[in-house]
């Protein structure tokens, strides 16, 4: 995007116009996904990108929610600064299954001169995952491809303000800090037939150059040295969970980044040992991320002499955590009641939306205990009849 110049905003209410544009990409959208053979899906690729980079130069288009776009993922934060939209195409040509990884930037900001500015920054997958890519801060144009998704209980791109010492990554350089906003992303990458990846990563933006695109950050911890990105590689045969979740922690509950803890069930593996994909996959037991507000005691030896009281806010890993499930499951029972209410909304107003959300979700309730104490009298039926026959299922077991 070197030769990007920012569009100034002409601001429109009127967001009809852009109906035939999502109809047409949400046709070459299904052609991404299911066409055949391949040059179909890269040939449909193209028009799409195309097509859908010239539509969001418009600044009329940044409110515009494109939800007939169902494969595509659009994604923005709370304070509305962005828009991430990120896609794939899988390829079986050549007898495996390999994913490419497109995305896209739209950025709001303001600039020098107080006036409101929009760009389009094109995210341009790396052709292959180098070693160390974890410890690695990546831009737009050497992005590590992923189709992103929100977490379970978000809504928006969860973001941070975070400050931190970036260490050097080379010998010239200098440890120096970064100040900035920093956004939580999880995303799936379909990687080949017979693995796949979740990662967790940040993005971010330059402060002195708006439309210059970060990713990664040296936020993670796993032990004492930090990681710019976390990425979890799991077997195409096991499922694999990464999820926002209410966790138990201390007196209370918190909500952090939980995932499945993975584990290789026919070997020991050693510290340094490569693990095979194919069998890597879920033990049973999670694992979490929390972010920490306070103050993280560097490593002097890693990080250079840094000066910690500068630094503050990071991702904390936790094993083997319990999760809050009653809580998870209010919790979730809100946000599928949301989400219905901004379906109805449109169509009934707000009053009206709200409460057929609150009836729909009584309802289910209703159910759910309707069902919960059928299946109890049918267990108490059954001990009945095991009784008789002599045998006490409620009998303690010394």
């Amino acid at each position: 995007m070197s030769g990007f110049t920012p569009l100034i905003a002409q601001k429109s209410n009127n967001n009809e116009e852009f109906l035939p544009v999502e109809q047409e990409l949400a046709g070459l959208a299904t052609v991404i996904l299911q066409g055949d053979p391949l040059p179909v899906k890269i040939a449909a690729n193209r028009q799409f990108t195309s097509l859908l980079i010239e539509t969001l130069k418009q600044p009329a288009s940044y409110d515009y929610s494109w939800d007939s776009l169902k494969t595509i993922s659009v994604l923005r934060p709370a304070d509305n600064s962005f828009r991430l939209f990120t896609w794939h195409i899988v390829d079986e040509s050549a007898g495996g299954q390999y994913h490419y990884y497109f995305g896209l930037v739209q950025r709001r900001y303001t600039d020098a001169d107080g006036a409101e500015q929009f760009a389009v920054i094109p995210l341009l997958e790396m052709s292959q995952v180098p070693q160390g890519v974890e410890n690695m801060l990546l831009e737009s144009n050497n992005w590590f491809g992923a189709q992103y998704y929100l977490g379970k209980y978000d809504r928006v791109i969860p973001a941070y303000h975070i400050r931190y010492h970036d260490r050097p990554r080379s010998s010239q350089e200098k440890p120096k800090t970064v100040d900035n906003t920093f956004y939580l992303l999880m995303g799936w990458n379909g990687n080949d037939e017979t693995s796949n990846f979740k990662v967790l990563d940040v993005i971010s933006f330059d402060p002195e150059n708006p439309t210059r695109v970060l990713f990664g950050a040296d936020v993670f911890y796993f032990d004492v040295v930090p990681k710019s990105r976390a990425i979890f590689r799991y077997s195409d045969n096991a499922p694999f969970t990464m999820n926002m979740a209410y966790v138990k922690y201390g007196a209370g509950k918190k909500l952090m980044v939980v995932y499945d803890h993975l584990a290789n069930p026919n070997k020991l593996i050693g510290q340094n040992e490569m693990r095979d994909s194919w069998d890597m996959g879920p033990d049973g037991s999670y694992d979490a991320l929390v972010f920490e507000h306070k103050r993280k005691k560097m490593h002097s030896k890693n990080m250079g002499n840094v000066n910690a009281r500068d630094t503050k806010g990071y991702f904390d890993w936790h094993r083997n955590v319990a999760l809050a499930e009653s809580y998870n499951e209010r919790m979730n029972q809100k946000r599928i009641e949301e989400r219905r209410y901004e379906s109805l909304k449109a169509q009934f107003g707000e009053a009206e939306a709200r409460r057929a959300a609150h009836g729909m979700a009584r309802a289910e309730r209703n159910s759910d205990r309707t069902l919960q104490k059928k299946l109890a009298a049918q267990r108490e039926e059954e001990a009945r009849r095991l009784k008789a026959a002599g045998i006490d299922t409620h009998k303690k077991k010394n």
